[in-house]
């Protein structure tokens, strides 16, 4: 049982025991190659000694022991050389070596025992010389079984050579057995020592070599599955990316006959008011459907893009959100009955550090949603200044949220008694957004309270910033958008030509001059045949042939050197701030597909009237 232990163990897989052997053979050369001069210089100083103690031996004796010195100085000599070459880290050419050199330098020794006269004190010395020689198997780094070959080897010779040496009764006056005895005693003591560090030495760097293997192997199996997880999950990006790419391609796409439909229907209405009242009702509920479905894509798509959205804070004047976002469904509270004000204070609000787009979006939602569910009373909007914080506050005296509701009106597709889906009503991603929005924009928090049956508040609290105040827009919150184009010429491009006559149509009955064109190139041609500056490009976003609204608008200003004010229309979810906008000289206004044409008659107006334009293009 002891000799597992005693003995380092070889590796079972005949591989790993050659890759041991290398890694062995080049980790300890220069240990081997300081051990290898360590014994040229021990061989050398015991030379030096048995000079000086030359008048105790005869002149044969002592050529003798010249000639032996000197082949170990030069044995040793040539092995200090060999040990610098290349194939010196191969273990087993070195060990071979090793082993040789060891052996000759033993039996040396032992050469000299019998050389060297019996009367000669320092004979005794030679035993001790073969400990210190036998103490270099562990600088020599020789493996546990060699080692322990070589030692039983040395120790069966020196014995041989004490018994031949006392085989003479007067050997060192009768006194030979003891010196025999002695030496043998230490030298077994030696070995066995020695022997057992050897294992030591041996064994620790296989289990660290084992330990390294392990740890490699893990590395690489971590490196592989790191790499695995890593396509897995760009192959996953790649479907989030392409499922994006599809469903943003399939919103836009729809909302072409969609914007069609209500252009169109919203035409028909006012052709048939004055004849029959009942077409005028069935094409009503058309239009609710058409507008029920754009309304639907839009919250898909609104939730869908936020996951990917890149906020980009700066100083927002909340002021003049608020008063956007009043314009914008004034007129939808006004339809239903009830009041939509928003509180009169005698300070306006500090700025505030939002991403505008979101920040709009966010407050649009909670007032959109507070109207929705308000059929008496009202909606107001407020804010309070507090420490570091803006706090706005959407009030509403509608239906209010039971308390069994209140942990699940921030899900996706959560709507309060609607068993039936009805989606007059949305589909419940409203507050989903609002949830979404807030979690996303830094500092930002959202509460609400609530009394079934009473209403509801949702406070939206902000972190202020330094801002300069500016002359903001009113926040009374008018009636409906302004449709008077009267005498304003429009050029409006699109390449679906039935969205592109609805949109003629649309500003025409508006009171605008009106030109359009499908395509860049009719752009182009346009220009050669007006004489007027146009008031306003109204154009899509994306055009066939790759060509963009950017390109037509660039093209039209570049001609009458004007920044001619921009309402690009688009079924995309971009701000002023994306990154296809950066470089585009205001002014300009994003409208989307999915407005209503009142909507997009108000933004239009509402872009010429805060046109600030200057002779001369920016470079």
């Amino acid at each position: 049982m002891l000799l597992p232990t005693f003995f380092a163990r070889h590796f079972p897989s005949t591989e790993q025991e050659k890759a041991f052997l290398e890694e062995y053979g080049a980790k300890f050369v220069s240990q081997r190659r300081v051990a290898l001069v360590m014994a040229l210089s021990i061989w050398s100083a015991f030379f030096l000694w048995d000079w000086v103690q030359s008048h105790t031996f005869s002149r044969t004796t002592f050529i003798y022991l010249v000639i032996i010195r000197i082949s170990g100085i030069l044995l040793f000599t040539f092995l200090i050389r060999l040990s610098w070459k290349e194939n010196f880290i191969r273990e087993r050419y070195a060990v071979s070596w090793l082993i040789s050199a060891v052996l000759f330098s033993w039996c040396a020794l032992l050469a000299m025992m019998l050389i060297a006269p019996p009367n000669n004190t320092f004979r005794e010395y030679y035993p001790g010389l073969l400990l210190v020689d036998y103490f270099l198997f562990t600088f020599l780094r020789i493996r546990t079984k060699q080692a322990a070959i070589v030692g039983v080897i040395c120790f069966v010779t020196f014995n041989i050579t004490e018994y031949q040496l006392n085989r003479d009764p007067s050997y060192l006056n009768g006194m030979g057995a003891y010196a025999w005895f002695s030496s043998a005693f230490f030298l077994i003591c030696f070995y066995v020592l020695g022997s057992m560090v050897a294992t030591q030495l041996e064994m620790s760097v296989r289990t660290d070599f084992t330990a390294r293997r392990a740890l490699t192997k893990a590395q690489a199996e971590a490196t592989a599955a790191s790499m695995l997880l890593k396509k897995q999950n760009e192959k996953m990006q790649e479907l989030v990316l392409e499922k994006e790419r599809f469903f943003s391609s399939a919103y836009h796409d729809i909302q072409q006959p969609l914007a069609v439909i209500g252009l169109y229907i919203r035409s028909a209405i006012q052709k048939l008011r004055e004849h029959d009242p009942a077409v005028e009702s069935d094409l009503s509920l058309v239009e609710s459907s058409a507008a029920d479905m754009v309304n639907l894509f839009k919250g898909i798509h609104d939730y869908s893009e936020l996951g990917s959205y890149r906020i980009q804070l700066q100083a927002v004047d909340p002021a003049e959100v608020l008063s956007e976002v009043t314009q914008q469904y004034s007129r939808l509270a006004k339809e239903k009955g009830i009041c939509f004000k928003i509180t009169q204070r005698n300070r306006q609000p500090p700025y505030i550090s939002t991403d505008r787009p979101l920040f709009k979006r966010l407050l649009s939602n909670l007032v959109s949603n507070a109207i929705k569910y308000t059929f008496h009373g009202g909606v107001t909007i407020g804010w309070v200044r507090l420490p570091n914080t803006l706090r706005i506050d959407v009030w509403d005296t509608g239906i209010g949220i039971p308390a069994e509701h209140r942990e699940k009106i921030f899900s996706e597709y959560y709507q309060i008694n609607n068993p039936g889906r009805d989606r007059s009503r949305g589909i419940g991603l409203g507050l989903s957004i609002v949830h979404k929005i807030e979690s996303i924009l830094p500092r930002h928090r959202l509460s609400f309270s609530s009394v079934e049956g009473r209403g509801s508040r949702f406070s939206l609290y902000a972190p202020v910033t330094a801002g300069r105040v500016s002359d903001a827009p009113s926040m009374s919150g008018g009636g409906a958008p302004p449709r008077d184009l009267s005498g304003k010429y429009v050029v409006v491009c699109d390449d679906e030509p039935a969205l592109l006559r609805g949109l003629t149509q649309l500003f025409v009955s508006a009171g605008a001059l009106v030109d359009s064109v499908s395509s860049l190139t009719e752009t182009r041609g346009l220009l050669e045949t007006i004489g007027r500056e146009p008031d306003v490009i109204v154009t899509d976003m994306r055009l066939q042939g790759g060509d963009t609204g950017i390109q037509v608008a660039e093209t039209i200003r570049s001609h009458w050197e004007v920044r001619t004010p921009v309402a690009f229309i688009t079924g995309e979810l971009i701000t002023s701030d994306s990154q296809s906008m950066r470089g585009f000289q205001p002014p300009f206004t994003i409208i989307r597909k999915s407005s209503d044409p009142e909507q997009i008659v108000g933004q239009v107006h509402a872009l010429l009237n805060a046109d600030s334009r200057r002779p001369g293009l920016e470079s």
